[in-house]
């Protein structure tokens, strides 16, 4: 889901999962929340592969410039501190995570490196 938002910014995605069809909804989305002053927190960085496989080649990059042949699959360290620090001070709620990538043992580290409440 986020790299629609990214892709609505203008971001360069590489093979990411984005819903084409979502992104005139996603950059009607980005524009509300900042009119009403809210946050809608993006990943700046990314875990990317070159294929969605256990012996996949991964790295590190800015979530805004995933190179062609590369796919995001979970967020970066910069981006796990981000939300941390923003999970650990806001009330109790839900979302969604990017779950696909917990099927490829060697990349669901970002959700996992905190305590939820």
């Amino acid at each position: 889901m986020a790299y629609t938002f990214i892709k609505a910014l203008g971001g360069k995605i590489g093979n990411s999962l984005v819903e084409l069809d979502k992104v005139d909804l996603a950059k009607s989305l980005l524009e509300k929340a900042l009119s009403k002053g809210k946050l809608l927190l993006l990943p700046v960085d990314s875990i990317i592969a070159d294929a969605f496989a256990d012996s996949a080649q991964n790295q590190i990059c800015n979530s805004n410039e995933i190179p062609d042949g590369w796919m995001g699959l979970d967020i970066g360290p910069i981006a796990r501190e981000q939300y941390k620090a923003v999970l650990v001070k806001s009330k109790p709620s839900y979302g969604m995570a990017q779950w696909v990538s917990l099927k490829c043992p060697p990349l669901p580290k970002g959700r996992w490196q905190w305590p939820m409440p």
